[in-house]
């Protein structure tokens, strides 16, 4: 696969995974004020929602990604740990100024600090608030957490696909029936390192296969994403989350090389990857902000809300959680210059 093909994919999957959220994020906060019409939805088609389809993408790529990531450290001394590194400072330097960001503008009239700070000061705090612990959440998304947790046991996911793809796709396929279980009985959230390590591992044994793809596996894959969002079934959503997200990824990923293979040097097409490039570059700064965004822009709404009024009010906080994701992707990439970070770190 040409490194043009991966970088496209990526870059295509992190800007559908953010935008899904955005848009779920927004429809929940207004459904939350009351406002209902037929065009607010947070549903991505008849079994899931949009929220936790870009989950799952996410999460798939960050297993995908890893595996890119750690090729490259393969060769070195204790990859491992050059790995843990990279991904620690790719994740909680921006992480940082996007919260100092969120309490000066929320919380530095009370100045409200208590020792749960140590939860945030590992970037722990949005997973264990799901989780029912008290923190001092504030930016960013559960699986913030849940995804450093996942980075914690990627070498040896890694080492386990090398040598037995076959015993960990099984044990991925058991720990999902098992978080199932658990779920379906106890209640608790599926917000869960458990609950999504399956899917991580999905996205490590892809990348292992990708090239064995054939490229009508995509159209399969895009059919059955189509009929898992089309057609009610009677079972839980939770059953459908991995489904949904496995086929719609392996869906984009042939749908990329198709696309590299019949339009890669076509000016429109090279203008296409480029602003997916762009786009894809700030959507962490993205996850990170636009809860707060998203809460500033919708405070003065309350009740109905025209078609013309949503529209203006979605752009509106679209174009400020942009603009706040700019502004904190570029103060991390001064720190970086300060620091000489730049040099042994790389976009997630």
């Amino acid at each position: 696969m040409k490194k043009d093909q991966r970088s496209m994919f990526v870059d295509l999957v992190r800007t559908a995974a953010a935008l899904l959220i955005f848009i779920y994020h927004f429809n929940m906060e207004l459904t939350v004020k009351g406002a209902q019409a037929s065009w607010i939805t947070t549903d991505a088609g008849k079994n899931i929602g949009l929220g936790q389809l870009g989950t799952a993408l996410f999460i798939l790529l960050s297993g995908y990604t890893s595996c890119l990531s750690y090729r490259r450290i393969s060769t070195g001394k204790r990859p491992w740990l050059t790995y843990y590194k990279k991904r620690l400072l790719s994740i909680l330097p921006m992480f940082y100024i996007a919260y100092l960001l969120a309490f000066t503008v929320l919380r530095l009239p009370d100045r409200s600090f208590d020792r749960t700070l140590v939860y945030t000061v590992f970037g722990m705090d949005g997973y264990l608030a799901m989780h029912g612990l008290k923190t001092c959440y504030l930016v960013g998304e559960w699986f913030t957490g849940c995804i450093l947790l996942l980075y914690l046991l990627f070498p040896a996911i890694h080492a386990l696909s090398e040598k037995r793809p076959l015993i960990l796709l099984t044990a991925a396929l058991a720990i999902k029936a098992a978080a199932l279980i658990v779920i379906h009985k106890t209640g608790l959230t599926d917000n869960d390192l458990l609950f999504y390590l399956p899917d991580f591992i999905f996205g490590v044994l892809i990348f292992r296969a990708r090239s064995r793809i054939p490229q009508a596996a995509g159209w399969i894959c895009l059919a059955l994403f189509l009929i898992f969002t089309a057609v009610s079934f009677p079972v839980s959503y939770r059953l459908l989350i991995m489904p949904c997200g496995v086929t719609l990824f392996l869906a984009l990923l042939c749908f990329s090389g198709f696309l590299e293979k019949r339009a890669g040097g076509r000016s429109g097409f090279i203008r296409i990857k480029k602003v997916l490039a762009a786009a894809a570059k700030y959507t962490y700064a993205i996850f990170l902000t636009h809860h707060v965004v998203i809460s500033m822009v919708l405070r003065p709404v309350s009740g109905p809300i025209g078609r013309r009024a949503f529209a203006g009010t979605f752009l509106t906080a679209l174009a400020f959680t942009v603009l706040t994701a700019v502004s904190v992707y570029g103060a991390d990439e001064y720190l970086k210059k300060l620091t000489g970070r730049g040099k042994n770190t790389e976009n997630t």
